[in-house]
């Protein structure tokens, strides 16, 4: 009877959610805090504006995290609505999905009035607005205070916490492939930590719903159409130049200009010619960044 092999650990999503001006360097803090306990963080860094305004974006990744991380400075942030900033409306998503919550306060007694509070002329408002929200969260659970130099260590320990209360009496072991199991060292641990966040970010295609906004991931494999790419040389020769036209068609055809070949064959073709960059150009929607998150 086969022995049956030991399960890979989960790979648990943190959302992290904190107005950004204030606390750029700190989500960078959290971010790698996160990946050292072995799990991937997702946040505002991950979208771009596009067709999906990243207020949306970020609300739909909320839903799906396993835990929500907040940092709470000075800043209430950007009210889309005027109403209620992203902050809060990614806490209260959180919160109505039944989603674990670990809230970080700053504990810092003076204030730069330019660069910690809002900007405006409804700053102080805002003010009131972030007072009240700090009151929502801390009925909800208890935040723990942070300095600068206590961050990443609070940050640190709690997820860790959180992971052993998910598997009580489970010893939380890193994850490591065979081939590394004779050396494991800092290098190729946070490579390891990358290739799980990369295949978590990009292994899916995640498309909606147009009535429901219902979130339906699609395996990227299951959706990709291989593309076929023409190999475009034109101006490379040699000694840098051509003598003419008729001489320059006859160069190109024999080192494969307009060859058509797949994409992964154009890392061979670059080889080849000892090449050292490959510049993919298409038309908007034809397939360009779905290749390029199949290939990574």
């Amino acid at each position: 009877m086969a022995k049956k092999g030991k399960e890979p650990e989960r790979l648990y999503k943190v959302f992290v959610s904190s107005t950004f001006v204030d606390n750029e360097e700190r989500r960078k803090i959290v971010q790698d805090a996160i990946t050292m306990a072995g799990m991937v963080w997702y946040g505002m860094e991950n979208f771009t504006a596009g067709v999906e305004p990243v207020k949306d974006a970020c609300l739909s990744v909320v839903s799906d995290a396993d835990l929500f991380v907040g940092i709470i400075a000075r800043r209430y942030g950007w009210e889309p609505y005027g109403k209620k900033s992203i902050t809060e409306m990614e806490y209260d998503t959180a919160k109505e999905c039944s989603i674990d919550r670990l809230m970080f306060r700053l504990d810092k007694p003076s204030v730069d009035m330019v660069k910690d509070i809002d900007t405006g002329p409804d700053k102080w408002k805002k003010q009131e607005k972030l007072d009240l929200f700090i009151k929502k969260f801390t009925n909800d659970q208890i935040p723990a205070l942070f300095k600068e130099s206590t961050l990443s260590g609070k940050i640190y320990q709690a997820l860790d916490k959180w992971k052993k209360d998910q598997n009580p009496g489970h010893i939380i072991e890193p994850v490591v492939p065979t081939e590394m199991v004779k050396s494991v060292s800092p290098l190729n641990a946070s490579i390891e930590n990358y290739r799980k966040k990369a295949e978590s970010l990009h292994g899916e295609l995640p498309v909606a719903g147009f009535i429901t906004q219902l979130k339906v991931p699609i395996d990227i494999e299951d959706i990709f159409v291989p593309l076929r790419a023409m190999i475009d040389l034109r101006g490379v020769h040699e000694n840098g130049r051509f003598a003419d036209a008729t001489h320059a068609e006859k160069m190109l055809r024999e080192c494969d200009s307009s060859l058509e070949i797949s994409l992964l064959e154009a890392f061979q073709q670059t080889k080849k010619r000892r090449q050292q960059g490959i510049v993919i150009l298409g038309d908007p929607g034809s397939g360009k960044t779905t290749h390029l998150k199949r290939l990574l």
